[in-house]
């Protein structure tokens, strides 16, 4: 079975600084295979800085709280628009 090329991928990334660096050498092998590929991650403002070298990335800041579900539905909403 052969897949249809997605055209902007989301990525939800709420770890550690660490954990979330660890995905740059993956997105370098990912954009010489796909480099028309948009992506978009959600992930706390710290990690911001990791992914500064990608033309191809939106990083969409997230605040983790206990409580975020009216948060994360709104941002679920401006993805659909």
């Amino acid at each position: 079975m052969k897949l249809k090329k997605a055209e902007h991928l989301l990525v939800l990334r709420f770890s550690s600084l660490g954990d979330v660096a660890i995905m740059v050498p993956v997105l370098r092998c990912f954009f010489k295979k796909y480099p028309d590929t948009k992506i978009t991650i959600a992930t706390n403002e710290a990690c911001f800085g990791v992914f500064y070298e990608f033309k191809n990335i939106n990083v969409f800041k997230v605040e983790k709280k206990k409580k975020n579900t009216k948060e994360f539905l709104a941002f679920g909403g401006c993805l659909m628009n």
